[in-house]
């Protein structure tokens, strides 16, 4: 467990981690899998220890900071955490987790990590000060950034 908890905060200085394997274009099957995902700007990982609530927390390497990415068959991708089976979605602006699925876009990682966003619109995952998650108007700002770290088996 410390070995995972140490490499995932290693990896949290690695923009992108996961999604350097797409070479330069987004194909939907290439971030199938289970994944850690960290802010870029302060390297906390995106749980779900309390339904409905999606929060930033310090990486643990448990269940509820583990999140399946699956295409969608369209482009857009399902993000559903390992622990409770739900998946992100937003109401009101709030990121939440629901039995039912939501689609986000992923993009290629820049310099800020990777985009996770609202398909057709201008609306991107944010962490907020303190460990709140929310959807607003992409900025390209490092809250706005999110690294895909692939979840090691055992």
């Amino acid at each position: 467990m410390r070995r995972r908890i140490a490499a995932l905060a290693g990896a949290a200085i690695l923009p992108g981690l996961l999604l350097a394997a797409l070479s330069g274009s987004a194909r939907a099957d290439a971030a199938t899998g289970s994944y850690t995902i960290l802010n870029a700007g302060n390297g906390q990982c995106l749980a779900s220890p309390l339904r409905p609530l999606v929060v930033m927390l310090p990486c643990d390497g448990t269940a509820h900071q583990q999140w399946t990415i699956s295409p969608t068959g369209t482009g857009p991708f399902s993000i559903r955490n390992v622990a409770t089976g739900q998946y992100v979605t937003v109401s009101g602006g709030a990121a939440l987790t629901s039995p039912s699925a939501a689609y986000w876009g992923i993009s290629a990682p820049g310099n800020s990590g990777s985009s996770i966003s609202v398909p057709g619109t201008n609306l991107s995952l944010t962490r907020l000060l303190g460990n709140g998650v929310v959807v607003q108007h992409a900025t390209g700002a490092n809250s706005q950034g999110w690294n895909l770290v692939p979840v090691m088996a055992g």
